[in-house]
Order: structure tokens, then sequence, then C-alpha cells
């Protein structure tokens, strides 16, 4: 008995009967020019990879290969997809947003669905079946898997949980810490696998689509490599702490444990070789004892002619998002004389300008365009006022950036949220931090497109509002006192003396 079967990738299709259009002659410019105009974040992925993903350098690679490979098959078209518009208009402005905000994995995640979108919009879903495996392959160098660590991690506990029962050695769990009699392990996030997982899913793809032809043997290699690199992790920390036990945490795999862990990597890729081979020879069986029927064979549908105008329409929708940054980016960044301007501090009355004493304290802070200091006093109080002023958000030069702190956690005592600035809509992060003079109570918030918060997240999002309005510049303040009491209850009074009056705090939202 046959079994029919089509093989993976659609048959080229024929293309007799309909001359070259000059759509098809100039697609690939027009696709081209798409990928071009995302080039500042095209140019960002060879230091993220290496920086923290050097397997992305592998994935990409292998997309280039799948795209030179198949490139025959992206040229066939099917009637476009009109409302495969909709997607790159979305994209290109999710792009857009995520530039703006300097979001690099959204950018990088965005563009190669951005390009699919395109090729739908351009030439239907008849090339689809080539493109998205070329796609997936891309899409496993964005460096957006690390989201994966955390329920790896949770799994990891889980499962040595599980062995550690059957291999009768006592051990309690607390959280992600694993206490057995001779010490504690902790399953931090560097033991959830994730850089096992990436790569063994690299290598899983990779032998998928160089190898295989269809689906189900595809997607059986791929699990395959998936399970097994997880699998390999959770019998590694069991085996260090295997290894903790029966040494009482003499070992120096307890403390340097990577050469072995990447052996076992090796290990278990060796086997998933194996694997994947025997599942590579059943496939090859199958399609020997299988034929294509004459309907199969003749079931190809031809080329569609795809208007011109389309290819205009769609590459036009798909660069909107970097032609909008040109038009309003160059009119967004202050000059240095408006910086200084919105800089100036108008003192409450009674409050004179002290002399200025740096080492008291200075917000953790990088990148700003302007850095003012100033100190004011009035009788026995002093408050000392910074204000961090970025004229233009770019990569490494952003007001919210993960390394921009008020101060570094060793030196805060405490902090908390409260509404002190005389006007109920507005709050300010409260920070006790540690100085060699003593405690220092310090009041920040942001102001980002002419509106206060406190709240990162919503002075990032913030950020969207400001480009699109061309406001001025974005800042930080912070206004800060010496605490002459334990619970800083002066230093507080202070504060609210100077703000109140000050208009440091004033939001045009609440005007």
């Amino acid at each position: 008995m046959t079994t029919e079967f089509i093989t993976s990738g659609p048959l080229t299709p024929q293309t007799v009967g309909r001359a070259t259009t000059a759509a098809d002659r100039w697609r690939p410019v027009f696709a081209l020019l798409v990928a071009v105009a995302f080039l500042p974040t095209w140019l960002g992925f060879p230091g993220r990879w290496l920086n923290s993903a050097e397997h992305g350098f592998a994935a990409a690679a292998l997309a280039l290969w799948l795209l030179w490979r198949d490139r025959e098959r992206l040229v066939t078209t099917s009637r476009p997809v009109a409302l495969a518009l909709v997607a790159v208009a979305g994209l290109s402005l999710c792009w857009l947003a995520a530039f703006v905000l300097n979001v690099q994995v959204v950018q990088q995640g965005a563009l190669p669905l951005l390009l699919l979108a395109w090729l739908v919009a351009t030439a239907g879903f008849a090339p689809l079946p080539t493109a998205l495996p070329i796609t997936g392959a891309f899409l496993l160098a964005v460096p957006f898997w690390n989201v994966l660590t955390r329920p790896l991690q949770s799994l990891t506990v889980l499962a040595n949980t599980v062995l550690l029962r059957v291999a009768r050695i006592d051990a309690t769990i607390d959280g992600d810490l694993i206490r057995i009699p001779a010490g504690t392990f902790w399953v931090a996030e560097g033991c959830a696998g994730i850089d096992y997982f990436q790569i063994g899913l690299l290598v899983g793809v990779a032998y998928a689509l160089l190898f295989l032809r269809t689906w189900r043997a595809r997607v059986m290699v791929i699990a395959a490599s998936v399970v097994g690199v997880i699998v390999m992790n959770w019998l590694r920390v069991f085996g260090l702490i295997v290894i903790g036990h029966a040494t009482d945490m003499q070992s120096p795999l307890v403390r340097d444990h990577g050469t072995y862990g990447w052996i076992l990597f090796g290990v278990a890729q060796a086997l998933f070789l194996a694997v994947a081979r025997r599942i590579d020879m059943a496939e090859e069986h199958t399609l020997a004892t299988s034929v294509v029927t004459a309907s199969d064979a003749t079931s190809v549908t031809p080329s569609t002619p795809v208007p011109l105008r389309r290819l205009v329409v769609a590459t036009s929708v798909a660069v909107s998002g970097p032609i909008l940054y040109v038009l309003l980016a160059g009119s967004t960044r202050a000059s240095a004389d408006e910086l200084a301007e919105q800089a100036r501090v108008i003192p409450p009355a009674g409050w004179t300008e002290a002399p200025r004493d740096s080492s008291l304290f200075r917000p953790a802070f990088s990148g700003a365009d302007l850095a003012a200091q100033t100190h004011w006093q009035r009788g026995d109080a002093r408050v000392q006022v910074d204000r961090l002023l970025y004229a233009e958000q770019r990569q490494g030069k952003e007001l919210i950036q993960y390394d921009n702190t008020i101060a570094p956690d060793s030196l805060r005592a405490g902090e908390g949220r409260t509404r002190p600035l005389g006007n109920a809509s507005v709050e300010a992060h409260v920070t006790v931090v540690r100085t060699p003079a003593g405690p220092r109570l310090v009041w920040s918030w942001y102001r980002v497109a002419g509106q206060v918060t406190a709240s990162t997240s919503r002075a990032k999002l913030l950020e969207l509002l400001a480009f699109v309005r061309r406001s001025s510049a974005s800042e930080l303040v912070a206004v800060s006192a010496s605490c002459e009491r334990p619970d800083c209850r002066d230093a507080g009074k202070a504060l609210l003396d100077f703000v109140a009056g000050s208009g440091l705090a004033d939001d045009a939202s609440a005007r």
C-alpha cells in the first residue's frame, strides 16, 4: 500500500503562461528598501549578540542561508492580502514607538514580522510556507528568550524536588533554595539553563530545516532538542547536589561548575543527533515508499500577477515608521540655552542660594545632557536640588534605563512613595540615602512632556507623548536634605516648604 504525501515547502509554481511583470522585477529592490529603512535597528544586533547572546550570529547565518537556498520559491505570488497592510502599518508604528522609547528588543522582534507581513501584502500567501521557516530561524537571534528564565528556573526546582525524593536524599525546598544536610544550593537564574535552551533549540531548528522535508519530522526533531536540553539541565543541577551531598560540599564542582555543565550539554547534543538521525532515516524510508499522486503534481496554482502599485503602497506603509521619526526627531532636541533655562530654579520667598557642596549626594543617573545642582538655605534649613535633563532619548543616553537609580542598593536605607508636593495628583518617590555625612532624605520625580510622575513606567511611556508634541527635555528632579532626626521629619518639613513654593513639581496636566 502506498501513502500520499506532499513534501515540505511548496513545489515551485508554474509561471508558464504569463510574462514577467514590472512587480516581479522590482520586488527584490522594494524588499531591500524596506530592510534598509530600518538600518539602525539591524546594526544593533551584533552588539547585543556579543554582549549576551553569541548564538545570534549562528541563527542569523541560518536564516540568511535559508533565504538564499529558497530564493526561487519566495518569488511566487498569489492574490495579495489587503488586510496584511494593517499588520504592516501596526508593526511599523510598533517599531517607531520602541525606537522612540529605546526598547531595543521590541524593535528587533518587530522587524522580521514586518518583512513577513509586507511579503503577504505584496505576494499573498503563496510564498508564506517558505518564508515562515526563515522568519522563525531569524527570531531565534532576537534576544527576547530570557523571558523563559523564570519558568525554566521553577521547573528545575520542581524536577530536582522529585529527583531528590527518588534518590532518598533529605531536602527542604524554600523557594529557589534547596537545603540538604551538607549545605544549601541556590537555583539562581543561571541555573535555569536558558543558554543551553537557546543553543539546543537553535541546533534542533537548524537540523530540522536543513535536513528534513516533512513538517511532522521537523516538529519531532525540534521537540526532541528542547526536551533534551531541559532534562539535561535538570540532571546537571541534580548531579551537583549529589556531588555536594557525597563530598560534604568540599568538591570544587560545587563552586565552579561551568565546564561541567558544557560537558553535559555536549553529551546531550550527541544523544540528540543520534535521535535526530533516526527520525531522519524514518522520514527517508517513508518518502521512499510513498508516491506523489497526479493530483498533487498538478495542483500547483500558477503565480498571480501583482500590480506594481501594490508594491509601492505596501512599501510606503512599511517605511512609515522611519519616515515619521525623521520628520519629528529633528525638532525635538533642546538647545544648550533651552536646557539651561529649563534647569533654572526659582526659590520660594526667604530662600537664598548657598555654597555648593557636591560631596553630599548625587543621583546615580548617567547620560544626561545637563546635570545642574544648586543648594538653598533659609535659617538652619538647607536643601539641595538636582536636575538632570535629557535633550533627546537615544540608546545609552536615556532618562529611564536599567542602570539609572537615585542611589545604589547598598546606599539606600529605605524608600517609599508619598504625596507631599501641594498637588493631589503629584507623587514623589522617597528614598533615604546613606552618605558620609549621615542619612539624607531624597524626594524625586520625573517631568516628561510637561507631566510630573514618580512612576518609571509612566515616565517611559510619556516619552512617546513628548516625541509627538516635540516637548522640552525630559528630566529627573531630586530634592534632598540631611536628616537631623532618625525619622527625617525635619528634612521632610524643609523639602515640603521648598518644593511647594518653587514650582518644581508643577504638572501641566493638572493646570
